[in-house]
This record gives structure tokens, C-alpha cells and sequence, in this order.
């Protein structure tokens, strides 16, 4: 007679078989299996009774402040579970150091001019330098700037440096001419002063004229030809300014088309710029109305020339003209 039997735990349990010898079971054949190191796989490797015990495992998480944290997990029914690492342990509030304090896979995020294009502190109208962080790490700052030039930004009489090309005011923009007070029209009269720049004199129409005192600077342009320009300072103050005027075809001296020593006329082109200057006999000055009067001078055209709402032998100005006899 035989009988089974088994013997061993876990991934040791094994089976074998008895014989029945004078009434007694003996010569038992079962062996059991290996013992082997315990591993995470719902499995007794190591025959003790007990399933995955003590089985833990290392982990790490974390980016940036946090990179680098350490954990374990435990192993559950053949799963490593539970994982003990935060990945948030040493996250601080985001500041400017190029550095994901906070831990958010996200660098100085809370800074958005960072790296931008920015105008400081300095003379210049310019975005010459870069927003970078500050010493603190609190905020951004513009540093770096340097002169560079941008073309297309244009100089203006400001005490500032507008093109960016590390110069201010520079090519004569605080000249008279490069500064009028007025485009002029006709049949106005505009309020004036001889302010404080004396850049034109020597003028090519009466270059004998001792021009030294400050200018004032107008510029008239119309659309229409056919027509006279005159204009005269008025209202002078003080009353015995010596005040001449000058008119030029461009921003020189050497360009003077007309002079007078109370009033300038000329015959405009159309679509051209004029420049009209008062200007101080030896070293005057003053305050001023300039008056700006426009006759027509073509009464056979079809225009109205001057402006004032009169055409051709409509107007005044061409009473007498023969094409209007």
C-alpha cells in the first residue's frame, strides 16, 4: 500500500508518497523544493510563509530645487506600491536666479520682461539693454545697455539720445530750421519769438547784414502755385525790435531767396517747403505776430489759389487783370 503526501512551504511545497510496511507508513519520497531570496512576486521564494515581506525599493523624484528627492516603495502582492518620495520636499517661492525654485518644471516664470528688450536708465530713448534679474532675486532690472544705433529713429531737439547711436542732439537737430514754431497758412497770423538760438546769419540775399541776434523759424508750403506770399512781423514787443525777415529754400543761410526789413514777399512753388525766418538785426530780439497775406496771382486757371474761398476773377486780387477785363 502507498499513500501521497507533502511536504514544504511556498515555492518549496512539493509532493511525494509513503508505503505501508507491517502496518506502518514509512519511506516518505517527498523532497522539498529550494529555498530561494525573496522577490516582489506574490510568491514565498524564500519558504518561510510569509508572501513579499520586507521588500522595499528606492525611488527618487523632484525637478529643478527639487531634484534628486528620495523615497522607497513597498512591495504589495507582487507590486512595488506606495511610493514615500515628495516630490515637492524643498520647493520654495519662484525667484529670479534662473533656478525652478518652486519646482513646477518652469524657470523664473513669475518674471515674464525677463530677457526682453528694455530702455534703462540712461540718456537715450533706446532699447538697448535686457531685462535681467536682480542681485535679490526679487524682480528684474535693465542692465547692459549700450549705444548701438537704430535706424530709422530719428533725432529730435530734446537733450535725449532719440537714433541710439550713443550721441544727443546731434547733426544741428537744435538748430532753428530743424526746430519751426509754425507751418504757416495763409491768411493767419501766428504768435512768435526770436527764442534763444542764433544759428543763422550771413544770409546769401543781404550777406552784409549783421543777423547775430536769435531767429525764429516758419515753414509755409501750399498745394497751389499762382499765387504771392507775404509776410510780416507785427505787434513787435518791445515795439523797437529790430526785426528782419528772410525767406529760404532750405535750411541754410546760403539759400535766401528774399529779404526784407519789415516784410518779405515771394512767389511760391507748389508742394514746397519754404522757410521764413525773423531774425534779430545785431544781437536784437523780441516778440512778435507774423502775418501771413497770399494774393492770387493766376485769375485764369480755374483754382482758387490763395484760399480764400475766391476764384479767379471772383477774387479781388484779379480786378484790373486783363483776362478778367
Amino acid at each position: 500500500l502507498t499513500q501521497s503526501t507533502s511536504c514544504g512551504v511556498g515555492a518549496c511545497a512539493s509532493t511525494g508518497t509513503e508505503t505501508c510496511t507491517a502496518g506502518i507508513w514509512g519511506d516518505d519520497t517527498c523532497e522539498p523544493g529550494t529555498v530561494d531570496t525573496e522577490s516582489c512576486n506574490n510568491i514565498d521564494d524564500d519558504c518561510n510563509g510569509q508572501i513579499d515581506e520586507d521588500l522595499t525599493q528606492s525611488t527618487s523624484c523632484g525637478v529643478g530645487a527639487c531634484f534628486g528627492n528620495t523615497g522607497f516603495t513597498t512591495c504589495v502582492a507582487g507590486a512595488y506600491v506606495n511610493d514615500t518620495c515628495d516630490s515637492l520636499s524643498g520647493a520654495t517661492a519662484e525667484s529670479c536666479n534662473g533656478l525652478d525654485d518652486d519646482c513646477d518644471e518652469a524657470v523664473d516664470e513669475d518674471f515674464p520682461l525677463l530677457s526682453d528688450d528694455c530702455d534703462g536708465g540712461d540718456s537715450d530713448e533706446c532699447e538697448n539693454g535686457t531685462y535681467t534679474c536682480k542681485l535679490d532675486g526679487l524682480g528684474v532690472e535693465c542692465v547692459n545697455e549700450e549705444p548701438e544705433g537704430f535706424p530709422g529713429y530719428e533725432e529730435v531737439c530734446d537733450d535725449e539720445d532719440n537714433d541710439c547711436d550713443g550721441v544727443i542732439d546731434e547733426d544741428d537737430v537744435c538748430s532753428s530750421c530743424n526746430n519751426p514754431l509754425d507751418d504757416l497758412v495763409c491768411g493767419q497770423t501766428f504768435l512768435g519769438a526770436t527764442g534763444d538760438v542764433s544759428w543763422l546769419d550771413g544770409y546769401s540775399c543781404k550777406s552784409t547784414l549783421n543777423e547775430s541776434g536769435n531767429e525764429a523759424v516758419f515753414v509755409f508750403n501750399s498745394d497751389m502755385s499762382g499765387l504771392s506770399v507775404m509776410v510780416k512781423p507785427i505787434n513787435l514787443d518791445p515795439a523797437t525790435a529790430d526785426l528782419d525777415v528772410f525767406v529760404l529754400s532750405s535750411c541754410s543761410a546760403s539759400s535766401c531767396l528774399k529779404y526784407g526789413n519789415t516784410s518779405a514777399t515771394w512767389s511760391p512753388t507748389a508742394d514746397t517747403d519754404y522757410f521764413v525766418v525773423v531774425d534779430g538785426y545785431k544781437g536784437a530780439s523780441g516778440e512778435f505776430d507774423l502775418q501771413v497775406t497770399c494774393k492770387e496771382t493766376n485769375c485764369s486757371d480755374g483754382l482758387d489759389n490763395d484760399s480764400d474761398d475766391a476764384t479767379d476773377c471772383a477774387d479781388s486780387d484779379c480786378v484790373g487783370k486783363v483776362v478778367c477785363l
